[in-house]
């Protein structure tokens, strides 16, 4: 019994041993390639490890990288601007001046503003004009601005825009940055779209009138618009339990959410980039999202500002996340063989469970 235990021990300690050499074996190198969107490292077989995410992960920094962090601060010079994010996004301190400005695009409140009240990644300048605050989030790469109607007396948001134009499918373009159709929300959920129009050097929202005046409509009505420099496109589209109605929401801040939460079914799209696995040979891919519940992840056609639940192409249905992953290996490969530029992925939950909420996901790509 004595050799028993001793052989025991001794094993155990052998597989500690090794245990502890796969793990660092496991461990990646130091990053060979690396963008806001992508980290690749070179294995001890030669092959390479490429992480694609769907959003911006992390910005450059002097010679290195950090992570995204859109935590707003007071800088040196006074203005409010998010740790760090892609396309240097500034928010007004309050007074005169731009009330926002991404990469070569600005707003401007057409009166003197209050000074900001700062929370996580929020800055609310409260009563900009009677019966309405001013919200601006910052984002990964870029800002929404809220306009929060306490009352149905705000029949037209105007302000300042420098560069910004018209653009297809509802939406508007300032350079490299472009922004979405303008969302209404009220204090029960119920959605609505408002109208925008664009002038020259300006902007101007119309909030539906049907629903600032009707007995239903819940106070406060949040009016939403959203800029992005984001190279790669994300959005959330809903269809009502009753079949009767439909919602978008092109890149909305917060997370994704895929099931029926209040009055409606959400599908959560996502788009990646296929570039870096152009003519090469694909060994594992695998799709992670961060959400330990099933979702059905398909592959999907293009989709735009304009996409609804039932103007989307379903051409696939890649499988079942399990704890988050589900393996992609044969849609990369086609990916890589046919030189495709963009992949759409969306997400959808399962009839039987509840909504899943997540971050932006991404793939992991193993090839040669």
């Amino acid at each position: 019994m004595r050799w028993f235990a001793v052989f025991a021990v001794v094993a155990l300690l052998l597989v500690s041993v090794f245990s502890v050499m796969s793990e660092q074996d496991a461990v990646p190198q130091a990053p060979v390639a690396q963008t806001e969107y992508e980290r690749r490292w070179v294995d001890s077989d030669g092959t390479v490890t490429a992480q694609l995410h769907t959003q911006p992960f992390q910005v450059r920094r002097g010679e290195g990288w950090v992570p995204i962090d859109t935590t707003l601060a007071v800088r040196a010079d006074g203005m409010v601007a998010p740790v760090a994010t892609v396309g240097d996004v500034v928010f007004s301190p309050g007074g005169g001046g731009p009330l926002v400005r991404l990469a070569e695009m600005s707003l401007t409140w057409p009166t003197p503003l209050p000074r900001p009240v700062l929370a996580g990644d929020i800055a609310t300048y409260p009563d900009a004009q009677p019966g309405l605050d001013v919200v601006l989030t910052a984002l990964p790469a870029g800002f929404s601005v809220t306009f929060t109607l306490k009352s149905p007396d705000a029949r037209e948001i105007r302000l300042h825009a420098e560069k910004v134009k018209s653009g297809p499918s509802g939406t508007v373009t300032a350079g490299q940055v472009s922004g979405g159709p303008v969302g209404m929300r009220d204090a029960a959920g119920r959605t609505a779209r408002a109208v925008r129009s664009v002038r020259p050097g300006g902007l101007t929202i119309r909030p539906a009138q049907a629903v600032l005046d009707a007995q239903w409509t819940r106070y406060p009505v949040a009016v939403t618009q959203e800029f992005s420099a984001d190279a790669l496109s994300w959005m959330v589209v809903g269809q009502s339990v009753t079949g009767q109605g439909y919602v978008s929401q092109w890149r909305p801040a917060g997370t994704a959410t895929a099931g029926v939460a209040g009055e409606y079914d959400y599908r959560a799209y996502f788009e990646l980039t296929a570039v870096p696995v152009h003519g090469k040979q694909v060994r594992t891919a695998r799709l992670r999202i961060p959400a330990c519940q099933q979702v059905e992840a398909w592959h999907i056609g293009a989709f735009g500002p304009g996409t609804t639940w039932t103007a989307t192409e379903y051409r696939e249905l890649i499988g079942v996340t399990d704890c988050g992953e589900v393996d992609v290996t044969a849609l990369m490969t086609r990916a890589a063989a046919e030189g495709w530029q963009r992949i759409s992925v969306a997400f959808a939950a399962r009839t039987d469970q509840e909504p899943a909420q997540f971050g932006a996901p991404l793939v992991e790509v193993r090839y040669q």
